[in-house]
């Protein structure tokens, strides 16, 4: 029997929990951005906030979404082939999106959001990183988390009409905002 002997560190909880932080944070800030300039341009005016507002919605989905990619990396199939089978749900959800016009538009946004979130989660929870760049990637993903969730909560009380335009567009945001954070109820 050989054994492997590991170079690498074993992790601390520090770590670990701010790796996962780090992954939601980039989950959620790329997939609230898109859907915040998006939900700006529906509504034809610019809103200042309304995409890092979403993206803090989006923080708890993000840490969702990592559990489902988590396991497609455990598939024995090539990364090359989840890649594209990922690319075809955000294709097909997007053409869903675009050409279901007698369907409502949070129910429109539910499919796209879900394969964009799943896509972007699947990227985030394949980097592996060098032992030197956990620690400090661990605090600024904690660090982001945080300063997405206030900035969320702030900008939603102070915004109530625009915040209201991510209950007609969105999926996620909607749900954040009407289940968990009881704004619009």
């Amino acid at each position: 029997m050989s054994e492997e002997i590991s170079l690498e560190a074993p992790s601390t909880p520090l770590e670990t929990v701010g790796l996962v932080c780090a992954r939601a944070s980039f989950v959620a800030v790329v997939v609230g951005i898109v859907e915040g300039l998006l939900v700006a341009r529906a509504a034809d005016t610019s809103i200042a906030g309304i995409g890092m507002a979403t993206a803090g919605l989006w923080l708890p989905a993000a840490f969702v979404a990592l559990l489902p990619a988590a396991a497609l990396h455990r598939l024995p199939a090539s990364r090359r082939t989840v890649f594209t089978g990922l690319l075809a749900v955000l294709l097909a959800a997007t053409l869903f999106a675009r050409l279901a016009t007698s369907v409502s538009p949070v129910l429109r946004a539910l499919p796209l959001e879900m394969a964009a979130a799943l896509a972007l989660a699947w990227i985030a929870s394949g980097l592996q990183l060098d032992v030197p760049l956990k620690r400090p990637l661990a605090i600024i993903g904690i660090v982001i988390a945080v300063v997405l969730q206030v900035f969320a909560n702030r900008w939603v009380d102070a915004h109530r009409p625009f915040a209201g335009l991510l209950l007609e567009h969105s999926a996620v945001p909607r749900f954040m905002l009407r289940t968990v954070l009881r704004r619009f109820v």
